[in-house]
């Protein structure tokens, strides 16, 4: 459960990665120094259920369907840091897709 004051720069984060599950944005991340693409789907719990109104969105989970791996779920608050850290892009450029 997440204790810590929601700050800012945390909103900003929080909003993006919302918006980009809202409308079902494509994303990438690292994992292991592999580039992971995917579409981003909701945010509920690891089983892809949606949040009840009582969990704090950060302790939720971004569900992601991709190619490689099927449904991930990662952790919102995980997702957030690798946002801030240049490790999870909303609509990135794909080189192997003809624009």
């Amino acid at each position: 459960m997440t204790t810590r004051i929601l700050t800012m720069p945390d909103v900003i984060k929080l909003s993006a990665i919302v918006e980009c599950a809202i409308h079902g944005k494509t994303v990438a991340w690292l994992y292991n120094d592999n580039l992971i693409y995917g579409i981003a789907r909701s945010i509920g719990d690891p089983f892809g259920n949606f949040l009840r109104n009582t969990v704090d969105v950060r302790d939720g989970y971004l569900r992601i369907s991709t190619l490689i791996a099927g449904e991930q779920f990662l952790p919102l608050s995980q997702v957030m840091r690798m946002y801030d850290e240049g490790e999870f892009v909303i609509d990135p450029h794909r080189p192997d897709k003809v624009e």
